[in-house]
């Protein structure tokens, strides 16, 4: 009887520090980025959009590889259990911080020393996020 008595803690506590390391899971920002390049070949600066398919990838890598030969190559996306996240952004740096309930949640970050950004090429990034039917929410933090 005593030994019922101190294992249901341990597993109720088990099962509590489980659910704790669940939430605290943070966007992975370095392995779920394939592609950033430095330029402006992207039409609609300034701009953050996903890409759920083919079709708008092709529509999207086809003025960067324009210039290219061979083109850049971001390998193979399964738009089934994926989607695409691309910043089209006028930044030194920029870092996904978290994704939750469909709002990704980003920071920019500027170099002190770094020209004005008026004379910078635009950072292009490409993530890889998880597939969601809906539209995502972007959300910059400070």
């Amino acid at each position: 009887m005593k030994t019922i008595f101190l294992i249901i803690p341990l597993f109720i506590l088990s099962c509590s520090t489980n659910k704790l390391t669940q939430h605290q899971d943070n966007f992975d920002d370095k392995s779920n980025l394939i592609l950033e390049l430095r330029e402006n070949s992207l039409e609609n600066f300034d701009s953050i959009f996903t890409i759920k398919n083919n079709t708008e990838l092709g529509k999207t890598l086809g003025p960067i590889n324009a210039t290219r030969m061979p083109g850049v190559s971001i390998g193979i996306v399964n738009f089934d259990k994926n989607n695409l996240v691309v910043f089209n952004i006028k930044t030194d740096s920029i870092n996904i911080i978290d994704i939750k309930n469909e709002v990704i949640l980003y920071e920019k970050i500027k170099n002190k020393n770094s020209e004005s950004t008026s004379n910078q090429e635009n950072l292009i990034k490409f993530y890889k996020i998880p597939f969601s039917n809906s539209l995502y929410k972007f959300q910059e933090i400070n």
